[in-house]
């Protein structure tokens, strides 16, 4: 029955459900504009130490060496690999590997660089490799073990060549940007698709959702949900899956790389690559990333290249990892090794 009081009802309906719509959507915008304007900052980075000697690297390496096989829970594929000629040799590249891999991805292209006379390191990420591929480790993750790791293996790497080339896929691409920024004793640093943003949100809304994603409960995810552990692209070193968290930390160390080059170029030599085809991180912010370091007035038009790979080939995010057939390494690992060659 219409009564009066029901009618009532219905007009204050009609003017309180724009009001909440109003307020939800107000408080949605200021929480992303807050976000978008906070800074990222990693705290406690250790000083450079770099070794002095090969002995002195080989020294360092053997101590970490020590302790991945006193460990139970990772698997030996996934120690930390050194290949050496038993002496500084004018070449060393240190290869970092992907977001939830191990070295293990780089055994076929370390190879290939060994067989061209570099020392070649491939160190393990903290919280990688580890026997349980579903364990819950990698929530710990922190942007500050990135660094200390980064700058552990770059002193290292400094007893191993003369001349300091890094390079790193992905996760290890970020931390190879971040080197490139902070480290003046690196010669040639060749960040390969390095997860700097998620390629499914737009550049403007990337930095909000690291921030959104570091301070929220963590939430796993699989890289296949429909497979899950079972995933065939997925190795047998590989994790899975991976939890918001520790994806949020390798965006924590892109943006505070970025907002370094924001105030001076790299001294290093920067060559980035990305896939033209990629499914995974952001070309865009790829792109962004190079001009702002571009954009200084101080910067040198030499010292930054970028390679793409065409679209048409349609690559996979992973072109690293031998077993990844469809990432067509017969193009890719020639490529890699020429744009480094040709410096």
């Amino acid at each position: 029955m219409d009564t009066k009081e029901t009618r009532s009802f219905a007009r204050r309906r009609k003017i309180l459900i724009p009001i909440i719509i109003f307020i939800v959507l107000g408080t949605l915008v200021f929480l992303l504009v807050f976000l978008t304007t906070q800074p990222f900052q990693i705290n406690n980075v250790p000083s450079p130490n770099p070794a002095i000697s090969y002995e002195d690297a080989i020294q360092r390496l053997e101590e970490i060496s020590k302790e991945e096989q006193e460990r139970s829970d990772l698997m030996p594929i996934c120690y930390t690999k050194l290949m050496t000629h038993g002496a500084k040799t004018e070449k060393v590249i240190v290869l970092y590997h992907g977001f939830t891999s191990c070295p293990a991805m780089y055994a076929e292209l370390g190879q290939m660089f060994y067989d061209l006379g570099y020392n070649v390191l491939i160190p393990l990420q903290p919280h990688h490799g580890e026997i349980d591929r579903l364990n819950p480790s990698l929530d710990k993750l922190t942007a500050e073990e990135l660094v200390a790791f980064a700058m552990q293996t770059t002193d290292i790497a400094q007893g191993l060549g003369e001349k300091v080339i890094i390079s790193g896929f992905s996760g290890g691409g970020t931390i190879t940007t971040w080197l490139a920024q902070v480290r003046d004793d690196i010669d040639i640093a060749m960040p390969v698709s390095p997860f700097l943003g998620i390629s499914v949100i737009p550049v403007s809304l990337n930095r909000p959702v690291a921030h959104l994603m570091d301070n929220i409960p963590n939430i796993m995810h699989w890289w296949d949900p429909i497979t899950k552990e079972d995933n065939p692209y997925t190795d047998e070193f590989q994790y899975p899956r991976f939890g918001t968290h520790a994806l949020a930390e390798y965006l924590r160390l892109g943006y505070v790389a970025e907002n370094l080059a924001k105030n001076h170029p790299p001294s290093d030599k920067i060559i980035m690559v990305s896939n033209g085809a990629e499914p995974s991180v952001n070309n865009r912010v790829i792109d962004q990333f190079i001009k702002i370091w571009q954009s200084q007035e101080e910067y040198d038009g030499q010292i930054v290249e970028s390679f793409r790979f065409n679209k048409k080939l349609h690559l996979p995010h992973d072109i690293i990892t031998p077993s990844r057939f469809e990432g067509n390494r017969t193009i890719v690992y020639p490529k890699l090794i020429e744009l480094l060659e040709n410096q």
